[in-house]
């Protein structure tokens, strides 16, 4: 049984260097401190694209420009009824898009801080030295 049969495409956003000018340049800082465009694509499983959104300012998130690219662009993305894409932990898990579960990211945050807690009870120079 094929458990992505209804599975037609990736979603997906990158960061595209951009030169701006002017009092626009903060809102395209993204998280790494340097100037882009955000600019999400859709692509099927033979790497052809299927959709591109371009021009979001390098700050905006991903569910923010899935967002646009659902509601308020007249070429708006088109989910064929009971299929959905495949896309990533910064998009929202709703009808159509399929995100992982991020079970593992939460048990390794909480097994760093008992782990970290545990060594402060033990020693706090080791904890230094350990930095």
């Amino acid at each position: 049984m094929d458990l992505f049969q209804d599975c037609i495409g990736g979603i997906d956003e990158t960061h595209i260097p951009e030169m701006i000018t002017g009092h626009d340049v903060s809102s395209y800082r993204n998280r790494h401190e340097t100037i882009s465009q955000n600019v999400l694509a859709a692509c099927n499983f033979d790497l052809e694209f299927m959709y591109v959104l371009s021009g979001w300012e390098g700050s905006a998130h991903d569910s923010k420009l899935l967002i646009d690219a659902l509601t308020k662009r007249r070429t708006a993305i088109k989910v064929p009824q009971g299929k959905y894409f495949l896309v990533d932990c910064g998009f929202p898990n709703r009808r159509q898009f399929l995100a992982p579960f991020r079970v593992f990211d939460i048990i390794s945050k909480i097994l760093v801080v008992k782990d970290v807690t545990l060594q402060m009870k033990l020693s706090c120079s080791i904890y230094v030295m350990l930095l």
